[in-house]
């Protein structure tokens, strides 16, 4: 499987992305009900245009917001398995898969996306492995997506502006090292 990894010089970037980025990503923060509340104020109009990245993200914009155009997850919240995977798969009529080891973006998930985002058709994509790189992979691909949503761990939310952040996430993937790996 050929994988694009993350160079250590990275991860602290990608981490604090939303301090980092201000001018292109939005941070909501508060309890949850008060984020899903701004962010359908925020995107409402723009579902069809929104990709979520992120169980509990997922599950916070089809319950305050309505069905996002992509959720990408992988059944696990701060690299602990939940339940709440079944109240994601009822939402959608179209789901699909791909594998993504931590730390990287795989080709597969790439190709995923891209198929996915090229469909109207709101869609659930579940990981085997860790999406949250695939927020990266959202914007590289996305041609027609205006917000990307992802979770911030014990903060809050992260708003992406993808015509703002596009040339930083070109930049950014530039110095990812591409890999093979076993399957």
């Amino acid at each position: 499987m050929n994988v694009h990894i993350l160079p250590t010089t990275l991860k602290r970037i990608f981490s604090l992305a939303h301090t980092y980025f201000r001018e292109s990503i939005q941070l909501v923060t508060g309890p949850r009900e008060f984020v899903g509340h701004k962010l359908r104020s925020e995107i409402y109009s723009y579902t069809h245009k929104v990709v979520a990245v992120g169980d509990v993200v997922c599950l916070t914009l089809l319950e305050y917001v309505g069905v996002p155009r992509l959720c990408i997850a992988d059944g696990k919240t701060l690299r602990d398995i939940h339940g709440d995977i079944d109240k994601l798969l009822k939402n959608f009529a179209v789901i699909l898969k791909c594998r993504n080891p931590p730390g990287s973006i795989s080709e597969e998930c790439l190709q995923v996306i891209s198929k996915a985002l090229g469909e109207p058709i709101p869609k659930l994509i579940l990981v085997d492995g860790e999406e949250d790189l695939l927020t990266l992979a959202v914007i590289l691909v996305g041609e027609d997506v205006d917000f990307v949503i992802y979770g911030v761990p014990r903060e809050g939310v992260g708003m992406i502006d993808v015509k703002r952040f596009t040339i930083i996430a070109i930049n950014l993937f530039s110095q990812f090292e591409l890999s093979k790996i076993p399957q």
